[in-house]
């Protein structure tokens, strides 16, 4: 049972080396862009012959790509949006205040109060939480003693990372629809450009359909998060009281 345990354990990590999140992501963005058609105004023809290899590292690095500005435009969000909840930092510091591990001697040590000078949101600075954050990380990350949770966690972080790069996706769905509504002309000579057309006058619908699924998307990549968040802070404090 070991073997085939240390066995599954290989494959995981294999998975998570090859954070298939990206792949997802880089997949959803390509399929979107391969809408835009051939015609005389656009010059978009996908090479030919091409190995898989060569489609794995462009889905992969689109994926990344997507991810990244996803992940980066969520939060931008969150902060015009002025919602606490959505805020990763934010919640994890109410998170800790609740939980009263804000009283913790090596936790306090790393906190800075914010300057009473400073107009606000947070009670300690957000470059202190992120210190506290990365130290939760580094003292369960080598625990034996709860992989469930540890597996949890990294589900949550691979699902935010997809939600982040899909509504990357669906943001490029929406750029692709209005181009498709304000500057197609399309004539069906074949019968792809026939399939194209019906795309063409679908293209305001899709649009619609992208601000909704990137608001969807946007929303549960936050959630993700805020999960993560609330079972590290939960673990952390297990592993304390368990000595």
């Amino acid at each position: 049972m070991e073997v085939i345990k240390a066995l599954l354990e290989k494959i995981a990590n294999f998975f998570d080396l090859f954070d298939i999140s990206y792949l997802v992501s880089g997949i959803a963005t390509l399929g979107v862009v391969y809408l835009l058609p051939n015609h005389k105004n656009i010059s978009y023809t996908l090479p030919q012959g091409l190995s898989s290899l060569w489609w794995f590292i462009t889905c992969y690095s689109l994926g990344l790509v997507s991810t990244s500005l996803g992940r980066r435009l969520n939060q931008k969000l969150s902060i015009l949006r002025k919602k606490d909840h959505l805020s990763k930092y934010l919640h994890f510091e109410k998170i800790l205040i609740n939980s009263k591990l804000d009283t913790n001697v090596s936790i306090l040590a790393q906190l800075t109060l914010v300057s009473t000078n400073q107009s606000s949101s947070f009670k300690y600075t957000e470059e202190s939480l992120k210190n506290v954050y990365r130290l939760m990380w580094a003292s369960l990350r080598e625990r034996k003693d709860v992989p469930e949770s540890l597996s949890l966690m990294r589900r949550y972080w691979l699902n935010s990372s997809t939600m982040d790069g899909l509504s990357i996706a669906a943001l490029t769905l929406f750029i692709v629809g209005l181009y498709n509504v304000f500057f197609q002309t399309l004539l069906p000579n074949s019968f792809s450009q026939i399939i194209f057309m019906l795309l063409h006058h679908l293209s305001f619908y899709f649009s619609v359909l992208a601000v909704i699924m990137f608001s969807v998307f946007s929303s549960e990549a936050n959630r993700y998060r805020r999960y993560q968040i609330e079972e590290l802070v939960g673990t952390y404090i297990y592993v304390k009281n368990k000595g």
